[in-house]
């Protein structure tokens, strides 16, 4: 219908998005605005960008021997991070990282013989569920 199967990427364009392919530039500046977000006091951006460099960390453990983790399925966990992580923005990363099922078997992993540190981590992301969810039931938030 548009004359090119990379249409998705030009209507970026129509909401002021673009593709930023220098992994510098773009750690730089999700960095930068992981402190904009802390002084506007933005939860969501913070969570947002904490979450997309939290699994950024992860998909590069995941190619450690130690773990026991294929190295197909933390191939598979880049491939399916990177479309979330080039973008100018990473508004609804959380989109993007909540399929990447072998990052969280690798926090399993860490987590089994550390009670204390998987309660927190357990209630931490609880508490965002429960926050997601008010605000999404309230048409606030949808991602």
């Amino acid at each position: 219908k548009y004359g090119t199967p990379f249409q998705f990427i030009y209507a970026q364009k129509a909401w002021n998005h673009t593709i930023v392919l220098d992994p510098v530039i773009s750690l730089q500046d999700k960095f930068g605005k992981l402190a904009l977000a802390m002084d506007n006091y933005d939860i969501f951006l913070g969570v947002e960008i904490i979450s997309g460099l939290v699994f950024i960390l992860l998909a590069i453990l995941l190619f450690r021997k130690k773990y026991g983790i294929p190295k197909s399925l933390a191939v598979f966990t880049v491939v399916m991070l990177l479309p979330g992580l080039i973008q100018d923005r990473w508004t609804s990363v959380n989109r993007y990282v909540i399929v990447l099922f072998p990052a969280f078997m690798l926090l399993a992993f860490w987590l089994k013989d550390r009670p204390i540190l998987k309660t927190v981590v357990l209630t931490g992301f609880s508490l965002l569920l429960g926050i997601a969810t008010l605000l999404f039931v309230n048409f606030r938030w949808v991602g």
